[in-house]
């Protein structure tokens, strides 16, 4: 074990310049997304796929959308959710690309949930992932949604999710380690008793309309006066909501959320044979130097 541990260790050694270089570069590709031809999608649908992102990513979530969208039902609408104010600029590229494409912004969907749920408003006003939770689950209330962050890309067909839309059942996809929980929010989580899915991820979610319970949520984050701070606050809350609604996980071997090929020297994931890939932040250089030219050539940009 020792020599395994030390090979290991020698390999990063000898490689963290490739890794950081790799993590730090720019990737013109980003961009190029753009350059694809428009996918209409129906801005009537009950079905929709709405994607968070903040203004500095919004390449990555048209990554996200082209890659989704291409294997989802054709009626499927599309809604661009904005963690942050754009540009008039990157509006008319997104509505270039995408014609039909609604866009809101998280701070809209806030004050849409406040007056139902007070306190997860509360938290989403001084915390990113307390934004996410809240655009979940008042557009939950509105539409059939499959939501994804704007880190995931799709590469063949996902019949899974498909039949999820139709059937209106609920999936997840699931972490290779237990669920991180927020320790404040999961004690109050075992206080009240409450069933949690012990593997989920919720960087991509199919939730049929109305499945979620806010008042669940509210209940969950009532009397916790603390400031959350931790990144998983959101992650707690909709592992209990989600096991609630009785959603079912994602196979793992083909909706992928690792961090394999975080350094230089290991491999990577087959995406021959995977699905979805949620590129976490260890990661994340492997969406844009692997995954989206892999895309890029096959869709022939």
């Amino acid at each position: 074990m020792g020599n395994i541990i030390r090979s290991f260790l020698i390999r990063k050694i000898l490689t963290r310049h490739i890794w950081w270089w790799e993590t730090h570069r720019n990737y013109p590709i980003r961009d190029q997304v753009f350059y694809f031809s428009p996918i209409a999608v129906n801005p009537e649908a009950r079905n929709v796929l709405a994607v968070l992102t903040t203004a500095n990513a919004i390449s990555d979530a048209a990554w996200t959308v082209q890659s989704l969208l291409r294997y989802l039902p054709p009626d499927t609408g599309l809604l661009m959710v904005i963690d942050a104010d754009l540009h008039g600029s990157q509006i008319q590229a997104l509505k270039e690309l995408f014609p039909g494409i609604q866009l809101t912004s998280t701070l809209t969907l806030l004050e849409q949930l406040r007056s139902i749920a007070p306190k997860v408003a509360q938290l989403g006003d001084y915390h990113p992932l307390g934004r996410k939770l809240a655009a979940i689950l008042i557009l939950q209330k509105q539409y059939n949604l499959v939501y994804s962050d704007s880190d995931v890309l799709c590469f063949r067909e996902i019949p899974e999710i498909v039949n999820a839309i139709y059937e209106k059942s609920g999936l997840y996809i699931q972490d290779v380690v237990s669920v991180k929980t927020d320790p404040t929010v999961l004690n109050k989580v075992q206080i009240l008793g409450l069933e949690y899915t012990p593997t989920i991820n919720t960087g991509f979610l199919c939730v049929p309309q109305n499945s979620l319970e806010v008042d669940l949520a509210e209940e969950i984050l009532n009397d916790i006066n603390e400031p959350l701070k931790s990144w998983f606050c959101e992650t707690t809350v909709l592992a209990v909501l989600m096991q609630q609604s009785q959603a079912k996980p994602l196979p793992k071997n083909r909706y992928v959320v690792s961090a394999q090929r975080q350094f230089y020297f290991e491999n990577d994931v087959d995406y021959e044979y995977i699905a979805l890939r949620h590129f976490i932040t260890p990661v994340r250089h492997l969406m844009y130097l692997k995954g989206m030219p892999r895309l890029a050539q096959e869709w022939q940009l």
